[in-house]
């Protein structure tokens, strides 16, 4: 799932209708997450010229779904970091663009185990909401 920019992690909730993360609560605390957590090494580097500016390819090049791009469209995501490539256009016709997207990756992180999904009656608050 593309983030754009947004600080994702494992374990963390989010909300579909809004497009937002919801701050402070995980599914897990940090030990039980740590403890059912798998990594494995995932070397790769990629790269692409990409020469169209048009917002779809874009959005292609940045990973990002539909729905996702509807957001961004609808301003309903705050677009920080390399994600803020998809708002610069070209601003005259006397222009060219052209743009190197570089990707790699090190790792992949999973959850080994769900047979905690059927306790979702507690969720885990790093911070004291009262």
């Amino acid at each position: 799932m593309a983030t754009l920019g947004r600080p994702f992690r494992l374990g963390m909730l989010y909300d579909m209708r809004s497009d937002k993360i919801i701050a402070g609560a995980t599914l897990w605390d940090p030990q039980n997450l740590a403890n059912n957590t798998s990594t494995f090494l995932q070397p790769y580097t990629g790269f692409e010229v990409i020469t169209d500016d048009s917002l779809q390819n874009k959005a292609h090049a940045l990973g990002v779904e539909a729905s996702l791009k509807l957001s961004m469209v609808g301003g309903l995501v705050d677009i920080s970091g390399s994600a803020k490539y998809a708002e610069n256009f070209q601003q005259t016709r006397h222009e060219t663009r052209l743009s190197l997207k570089y990707s790699t990756t090190t790792r992949f992180e999973q959850l080994t185990s769900m047979k905690y999904l059927e306790l979702l009656a507690f969720l885990y608050y790093p911070i004291n909401l009262t």
